[in-house]
């Protein structure tokens, strides 16, 4: 499905130099504290056996492709897997919380670079979950991208707002989002916080890895020299 883009252009006037591009599920999103529940409830409507929640979490460690083996999912179901995900988040987005200390950062940043959003959910659940939040400010909201369509989008807003890749920065939870930037040319900073394991996002080489918020903000006013 094609991502969605909404625009907000808070830089209305400006000329924009700097840009922060942040994953949604597990960066601003805490959707992580319900990722059990949307887990057992995939797995019941395609009729496999569920696992216990500790064994789930262990698979933070493991990559992608191991953690659908291990769940019993054929790859070919994986399309239809990120369908029935998607329309069982929308009942969470009004609900779900943002991480501690990403709002404050989010205002922040908001006042020295433009800030963009380019996630696998959908447009219409991240839209929710902002303006629940009153976060609604972002200048770039593309979603809907699968596994392998990071790359394409993180390319698109570099062209979009007329940036050198420098001067751009990805903030994302995941390896497959440190794989993404790399084929987008860009930077990226790995968040802790979110599903994989720290170990596991080490062993991609990010820019850098920030456990905290506070570790966040100092380290993209660094690599962009905010």
């Amino acid at each position: 499905m094609e991502g969605v883009a909404f625009h907000v252009f808070i830089h209305e006037g400006e000329q924009m130099t700097k840009l922060v591009i942040f994953d949604y599920d597990g960066t601003i999103a805490d959707s992580s504290s319900y990722a059990y529940d949307i887990y057992m409830t995939l797995m019941k409507r395609l009729g496999k056996p569920v696992m216990s929640a500790e064994a789930f979490d262990a698979l933070r460690k493991k990559p992608m492709r191991a953690r659908i083996k291990q769940a019993g999912i054929p790859f070919w179901r994986v399309p239809k897997l990120i369908r029935m995900t998607k329309e069982i988040q929308r009942s969470y987005a009004s609900q779900t919380h943002p991480y501690e200390g990403i709002i404050g950062l989010l205002k922040d940043l908001r006042t020295r670079a433009g800030l963009s959003i380019v996630s696998s959910n959908a447009p219409s659940n991240i839209h929710t979950f902002l303006k629940t939040q009153g976060i609604d400010f972002f200048d770039d909201i593309i979603g809907n991208r699968g596994v392998n369509g990071k790359a394409p989008a993180l390319r698109k807003l570099v062209g979009r707002h007329g940036l050198n890749p420098s001067d751009v920065l990805y903030v994302a939870d995941e390896t497959r989002d440190i794989r993404a930037a790399r084929k987008a040319g860009i930077r990226i900073i790995a968040v802790t916080w979110g599903y994989d394991h720290h170990e596991l996002l080490l062993s991609q080489q990010a820019d850098a890895v920030a456990h905290n918020t506070q570790e966040l903000k100092a380290l993209v006013q660094k690599h962009l020299e905010l």
